[in-house]
């Protein structure tokens, strides 16, 4: 993240990372699926920091600009997460996902009880 560069930039950059990481460590089997990125995920990877935690700016605001400025704060926070009973519940927050797919997803995956 630098002064000049757009926040999509940092966003496609560290969702790319992350979609790397998982693939790589077996989490996801199929990188060009939405669901299946932000799976793991529960939230987005960051946030803007101002006179409110949580201030909103960016990309999420229609006429905002996008662009990094000198003084701007954000936090990076890539939240991953991994409870144990995940796979066993996933399939109710997954959304149109034909249950072959999904069914072929936890089937990956060794599932201690």
């Amino acid at each position: 993240m630098q002064p000049g560069k757009s926040i999509n930039e940092a966003y496609e950059t560290v969702t790319n990372e992350l979609k790397k990481g998982l693939f790589g460590l077996g989490l996801i089997t199929d990188t060009t699926r939405q669901w299946q990125n932000s799976f793991w995920m529960q939230h987005g990877w960051g946030h803007h920091i101002g006179l409110v935690v949580h201030d909103v700016s960016g990309p999420y605001v229609r006429g905002k600009s996008d662009l990094l400025v000198p003084g701007m704060i954000y936090t990076i926070e890539p939240g991953l997460y991994f409870p144990a009973d995940y796979l066993e519940k996933g399939f109710s927050r997954v959304r149109n996902v034909p249950e072959t797919e999904w069914k072929a997803f936890p089937e990956k995956y060794e599932i201690e009880k």
